[in-house]
């Protein structure tokens, strides 16, 4: 049985041993996952959750019998943790990303237990990823799940099961007897509409007639697995999937395909709760990376995610490079080692059934050669765990090579480096026809932030552009994730002087930067059209557009300027050829209507219409001496003064003076108008607010979030604006954050917790001072 633990709990922000007898009455009452302290979004003190805290519960068993055993699963505590129940102290524990679980049989009782967990989330030198400089925060508190678990004197504790490509299956199942028993096991396979499919009592059989798991199609069987005695039956069941997995130096294998893997890198962290994020929220950032983005695989950077996120990875169907804890640094301190190897064993062990884990990260990411403690690393890996490759991360060219595949951190591409470096240059010498996969590149070489200016935001576009090519065109990468999902809080030693790091292709409120669309649009089917400009000359030097790109998996676009058109633009293949869907490069704004003025001849007025394109383009201070003369021989020809010219810059290129200039973008996809969007005078600006429901109605859901935006006349975020925004929830529902908050990049992403499981219905308000309220009504 599986009791969760979750709810009401005592929380003291400080902690004296004092406590362990002498609760205080100043505690408040808080909810699991729990994070020590709600940041600001930026500019904080880095210290203010590193402390020592006390969390205490009381607590009945549900299902209390005589002769049971009782375990505490505690999914993850940040940093390190004592235990006590009862008045009985049950050790200390650190193993920040991974689970701890404690048999506390001798201390429970039916009622009135009373359990306390003393939180240090100080940084300690002696814990992976600690003992150096770290480019993230570690949330303290207890961020995932406890559960008690009640078992049968004798019971299985862990069941790892394997399911190849041609049907066999392995299960190893872990057992635990506190008495001498016979036992009977019983093995017993359901797919993915739960019918029974397989029974028998051999840990190893086969299936022949098993769907495979796959990108495109994931499908999960269940194994359940009874232990019977002639006193009692303890049942444990586990998803998986049946698939291979082969790395070579030609390319990466599922189930003998051939795939290029396209990934980014994951922080866990949300705004203002840290790490402390519910099942709903890990599968959402899961579902975002695979439908939204398109993208077929995740790095979990630098730590073992959720159980929950993995859960939602095989679910959906993406790869999943899982990494042990760390950043840059090793330590020669025995026990500091000792622990990076227990975290090896621990994240094996924990997600050795997942499908969707195809390769091991078990070295410290950028960290430097160590022999003797990757060498066992490597080998414990091997050892639990035969059916997956090793690999681990570096930021040098020719380390030693221990694991199966090279990862390499490649940041060449500044702008004009090429995209990436080519694998001959970084493989070590005596591994040249190693597999070999880019773990990170982009991230740090130009932050961004959703509030840049448009040219800088395009140059990130353009970066993202340019590396995604180089890995498509380049058959000996097998792989590569850019840096990264989202933006994230860090260190003071890194970010952008706010302890953000602006390296995503999302915000950090989990919303899409103009380069998400550079995967969306070559990954994804649904129509896309991404226009990287709001045609607002007065935000670009001179009053120059340059070229505007077009993210789109359209064949081709036509732009308009108030119903006139201007041209037929098509995907730039010559600048991008490995791309499937390369951009619309834009190079033009004049209406074609000018070469109907009747003014001029057909011969001056296309003069006349590729002078002004070329100003528009590079602005009229850039025009060349050749067009100069033309406008002078054009002045003189038509008797034009300098009122007229202005009057035709105004007319075909600016609006000034129109009223208003509104532009279309149509795409077209097998000669279909598919997607169109519009770009004009905001005139008109109104806040709307919108529930993301991602979960499937038998799902239980922790938090209902809510994507809030203010858009202009034709539906485009203002993101410019800061506006001021407060929320009030009804009884039951809890903000995840301030009550109060300004919008970012014209955007805000709320969550709001599920705090009492029986309220079947909500009401959310959010105000804003300057655009009115909206009230949110609903069933959960």
């Amino acid at each position: 049985m599986y009791q969760s633990l979750n709810l009401n709990w005592q929380f003291c922000a400080d902690f004296t041993d004092a406590y362990l007898n002498d609760w205080p009455t100043s505690s408040k009452i808080v909810h699991l996952p729990h994070t020590v302290e709600i940041l600001p979004l930026n500019y904080f003190d880095e210290h203010a959750y590193q402390k020592v805290v006390a969390y205490r519960k009381e607590f009945s068993v549900e299902d209390f019998q005589i002769n049971s055993v009782f375990l505490l699963h505690f999914a993850g505590v940040m940093v390190q943790f004592d235990v006590y129940l009862n008045g009985q102290h049950f050790g200390h524990f650190a193993q920040p990303y991974l689970p701890v679980e404690i048999d506390v049989t001798k201390a429970i009782t039916k009622d009135n237990n009373r359990l306390i967990v003393i939180v240090d989330g100080r940084e300690d030198n002696l814990i992976p990823p600690f003992g150096g400089a770290v480019d993230f925060l570690t949330f303290a508190g207890i961020y995932r799940d406890i559960i008690l678990i009640t078992k049968p004197q004798a019971y299985i504790k862990a069941v790892h099961v394997s399911g190849a490509d041609n049907g066999n299956v392995e299960v190893d199942a872990d057992l635990v007897s506190h008495i001498d028993c016979a036992v009977e096991l019983t093995y017993r396979l359901f797919d993915q509409d739960h019918q029974l499919v397989h029974e028998g009592h051999q840990a190893s059989f086969a299936f022949p007639n098993r769907y495979l798991w796959s990108i495109q199609k994931p499908y999960l069987y269940t194994l359940e697995v009874e232990l019977k005695t002639d006193d009692f039956i303890d049942v444990v069941s586990t998803k998986f999937g049946f698939r291979s997995v082969k790395f070579t130096a030609q390319g990466f294998y599922l189930n003998n395909e051939k795939i290029k893997i396209i990934g980014l890198n994951r922080h866990q962290s949300f705004p203002y709760i840290g790490y402390a994020a519910g099942d709903d929220l890990q599968k959402q950032d899961a579902l975002i990376l695979k439908q939204n983005l398109g993208l077929n695989a995740v790095r979990c950077s630098h730590y073992p995610p959720s159980q929950s996120f993995l859960d939602a990875c095989d679910e959906v169907g993406l790869l999943v490079i899982d990494e042990v804890p760390g950043w840059q640094h090793i330590s020669r301190d025995h026990h500091w080692r000792e622990r990076h190897l227990a975290n090896v064993r621990a994240m094996i062990e924990r997600d050795y059934n997942h499908p969707s884990v195809v390769l091991y990260s078990i070295r410290i990411n950028e960290s430097d050669d160590d022999h003797a403690l990757y060498q066992a690393a490597n080998e414990i890996a091997h050892q639990l765990d035969k059916t997956r490759p090793t690999t681990g991360v570096r930021n040098f060219a020719n380390s030693e090579l221990l694991e199966d595949v090279y990862a390499y951190n490649d940041f060449i591409h500044d702008g004009v480096m090429p995209g990436l470096t080519k694998p001959q240059k970084v493989l070590p010498k005596n591994h040249r026809d190693a597999p070999y996969i880019v773990t990170e590149n982009n991230g740090h070489m130009f932050p961004t932030k959703s509030f840049d200016d448009p040219l800088h935001r395009l140059e990130h576009v353009k970066r993202h552009l340019t590396v995604l090519n180089a890995l498509k065109a380049d058959n000996h990468i097998i792989g590569g994730f850019s840096w990264c999902f989202v933006d994230y809080q860090t260190h003071s030693d890194f970010g952008s002087g706010d302890h953000i790091c602006y390296h995503g292709v999302y915000d950090i409120f989990r919303n899409p930067k103009p380069a998400g669309f550079v995967y969306a649009a070559e990954l994804t089917t649904r129509p896309i059209l991404e226009v990287l400009s709001a045609m607002d000359i007065g935000d670009y030097p001179a009053n120059a557009l340059g070229e505007t790109y077009v993210l789109t998996n359209c064949d081709y676009v036509e732009l308009y300027k108030n119903d006139d058109l201007v041209g037929r633009f098509y995907p730039n293949h010559k600048r991008y050829p490995a791309l499937k869907h390369p951009p619309v490069v834009i190079t033009n704004y004049v209406s074609q209507s000018l070469l109907q003025d009747p003014r001029f001849s057909t011969r001056d007025a296309k003069k006349i219409h590729s002078i002004l394109g070329y100003a528009s383009m590079y602005g009229p201070n850039r025009l060349k001496l050749a067009h100069r003369l033309q406008v002078l021989r054009l002045m003189m020809r038509y008797k034009l003064k300098n009122t007229d010219i202005f009057a035709l810059w105004g007319k075909y290129v600016s609006g000034w003076g129109s009223g208003k200039v509104i532009y279309k973008f149509k795409g077209f996809q097998n000669q279909q108008l598919v997607i169109e969007k519009q770009l004009g005078p905001k005139n008109i600006i109104t806040l709307k607010a919108a529930v993301l429901d991602i979960l499937d109605s038998a799902e239980k859901r922790e938090y209902i979030t809510i994507h809030i935006c203010l858009v202009d006349d034709y539906g485009n975020p203002a993101i410019y604006s800061s506006s001021p925004l407060s929320f009030a929830v009804s009884n039951g529902l809890q903000i995840a954050g301030p009550s109060s908050a300004s919008l970012h990049a014209g955007q805000y992403t709320l969550y709001v917790r599920i705090i009492n499981p029986q309220i079947s219905d909500y009401q959310i308000a959010i105000l804003s001072p300057q655009y009115g309220e909206i009230n949110l009504k609903g069933k959960i």
